[in-house]
């Protein structure tokens, strides 16, 4: 066998790093499809409230991409849980695009090995982007300009704070043992 064979080269996502992924997926989708009815009643009544129920499981792919250390993993988490609640919310295909665009956004502005600083600032910029798409779910005449800008402000700071949840979950993670995708 040649030394740059596919069977001796050594993967650039271990399989841990994977499982992980997956893990973090299956309970984000369990998070997502419970949510489900809340979420779909907040976005009709109460449009405000809305992003703070929507960024619970966003704490799923949040988690994955620190537990992990490797830029991409909140987008292979973020699809792999939409693809896990698919059948089972009623947003259907587009729940794909409402977790896997934030979760792009996460992986693009936070770089390889990004600092506190700008790992809130990659959350920031993933809540007002899917901020922006989530007004499409919203009634057109509940939309008034201050419900925009309140919408706007509450997706990101709810962001944010899952990034904080992200951040402890990751760490408690490893404080227990259960190391991420690179070796500490």
């Amino acid at each position: 066998m040649r030394a740059d064979s596919p069977l001796t080269r050594r993967s650039v996502w271990p399989t841990r790093a994977l499982l992980g992924c997956a893990v973090f997926a299956a309970i984000g989708a369990l998070l997502l499809v419970a949510l489900t009815p809340l979420t779909t009643v907040l976005a009709l009544s109460a449009p405000v409230l809305y992003p703070i129920a929507a960024a619970v499981p966003v704490c799923c792919y949040l988690a994955a991409r620190r537990w992990t250390a490797r830029a991409g993993s909140a987008s292979i988490t973020a699809v792999l849980m939409g693809l896990i609640a698919l059948p089972f919310t009623s947003l259907g295909a587009l729940v794909l695009i409402a977790l896997a665009v934030p979760a792009v956004v996460v992986d693009l502005v936070a770089g390889a090995r990004p600092s506190r600083a700008r790992w809130h600032a990659a959350a920031a910029v993933a809540g007002l982007v899917v901020g922006i798409l989530s007004l499409t779910v919203f009634d057109n005449d509940v939309l008034q300009p201050w419900i925009i800008a309140s919408v706007l402000v509450v997706r990101v700071a709810s962001f944010v704070v899952a990034a904080v949840v992200a951040d402890i979950v990751a760490r408690g993670l490893s404080r227990a043992g259960i190391l991420g995708g690179r070796r500490a």
